[in-house]
């Protein structure tokens, strides 16, 4: 007997500090059948524009060293579409509660991004919450609907 399987494409908004960096984080995803990336932006004002356009499932910051207003940024895009779920790339884990606060359901340092992104995102549109440390080497993929987890050394 033969079973059928459906594959969901899930959506993806790409937005990035620098313009460069977000074309990386796209051309990472492109190989992956199941991951359609809409659109890829640079700044509050496209970000915005993209989510409410596209109406993706995901939308992944890319922020290599985040500054003042990122938080801000994460925020004004899940008013803009609070159906989408938000993970952040950024270089540095001392960022991930104030991501957290904001709204990110999924954290990546852009190190392990290459290798962990698509499953993150696939474990974030899930409904899963999706904590990756670099130098703890610890990854936290909460089942839908788990607790946010941190910490651990």
């Amino acid at each position: 007997m033969k079973t059928e399987t459906s594959t969901q494409t899930i959506t993806v908004v790409v937005v990035d500090d620098h313009p460069l960096a977000s074309t990386g984080v796209a051309h990472l995803l492109k190989p992956e059948p199941d991951l359609d990336v809409a659109a890829v932006c640079y700044g509050d004002v496209e970000a915005v524009n993209a989510v409410l356009r596209h109406e993706p499932a995901m939308v992944v910051f890319e922020f290599p060293n985040p500054r003042a207003g990122c938080q801000e940024m994460l925020r004004t895009v899940a008013v803009a579409h609070p159906r989408a779920r938000l993970i952040v790339v950024a270089q540095h884990t001392s960022e991930i509660d104030r991501f957290r606060d904001a709204g990110a359901s999924g954290f990546l340092t852009t190190d392990q991004a290459r290798k962990f992104l698509a499953p993150c995102i696939r474990n974030v549109h899930a409904g899963a919450t999706w904590i990756e440390y670099t130098g703890r080497m610890r990854r936290v993929s909460t089942p839908p609907g788990g607790s946010y987890i941190v910490g651990g050394g």
